[in-house]
């Protein structure tokens, strides 16, 4: 124990999956309070108060953890969170030499439906909108 912190975390929700604090350290190898002796699991428990440290922080850890070959699992709530810290993981891995891949970025169109009451209201239209008919008699569609 360093400073002389003790953590207990408690599963009174009967939790299982991603979000699961005790599954991932049980997972990981961590002893539970049932210690009978033998090797015993080390984890670290940092505080970090400030946000953006704090993902940075881990995408720093976890690149240091994957170029040294362990497995290794980052785990965040909210798309996001999880969009956020997945940009600061891949810059981290790049700085550790680890992403070799080619970047590529794909474009996707997203679908808005619009019926004919609404077609003819400019204020549902944005830049940028892909506008498309399909034509049934040949079976094909026009984008404007």
């Amino acid at each position: 124990m360093r400073h002389n912190v003790q953590v207990l975390l408690s599963d009174s929700g009967k939790r299982s999956g991603t979000g699961s604090a005790l599954t991932v350290l049980k997972d990981s190898g961590v002893n539970t309070y049932r210690w009978q002796g033998g090797q015993q699991t080390t984890a670290d428990i940092i505080s970090e108060p400030d946000k953006g440290a704090r993902y940075s922080r881990l995408a720093q850890e976890f690149a240091v953890s994957v170029r040294e070959g362990q497995e290794s699992v980052a785990q965040i709530s909210g798309t996001r969170e999880q969009s956020v810290l997945n940009g600061l993981i891949r810059d981290s891995l790049r700085q550790e030499g680890c992403w070799v891949r080619k970047d590529t970025t794909i474009t996707a169109l997203t679908p808005v439906w619009l019926d004919s009451k609404s077609r003819g209201v400019r204020d549902y239209y944005r830049e940028g909108m892909v506008m498309e008919r399909w034509d049934p008699e040949n079976r094909t569609s026009l984008c404007h």
